[in-house]
């Protein structure tokens, strides 16, 4: 309880930073399997595509209540539809 007022913000502020990190390589960098350049496009197809998982998953499993998911996909390339994880040391993207 007493590590809530310092976890949360931090927890908030780095996820903040990833956020930014992810959407300044997707406009930076190329599609490693086409080299389309992806954009936030990509970063949004990945979005509604976990988005879809997670509806999904609730359908399958309506009894349950805490549903975590590791997310492993980061972007989806708008042009050839490849799945590409960022890593963060690199700060690139490379196929799943």
């Amino acid at each position: 309880m007493l590590i809530l007022p310092v976890a949360l913000p931090c927890a908030w502020i780095s996820h903040g930073l990833r956020q930014r990190r992810l959407r300044a390589a997707a406009q930076a960098q190329h599609c490693p399997s086409c080299g389309h350049e992806l954009g936030l496009a990509a970063l949004h197809a990945a979005d509604a595509y976990f988005s879809a998982l997670r509806a999904e998953q609730f359908k399958a499993n309506p009894g349950v209540r805490l549903r975590l998911a590791a997310r492993e996909i980061d972007a989806i390339c708008t042009a050839c539809g490849a799945h590409l994880r960022f890593v963060e040391a690199s700060r690139s993207f490379v196929p799943v």
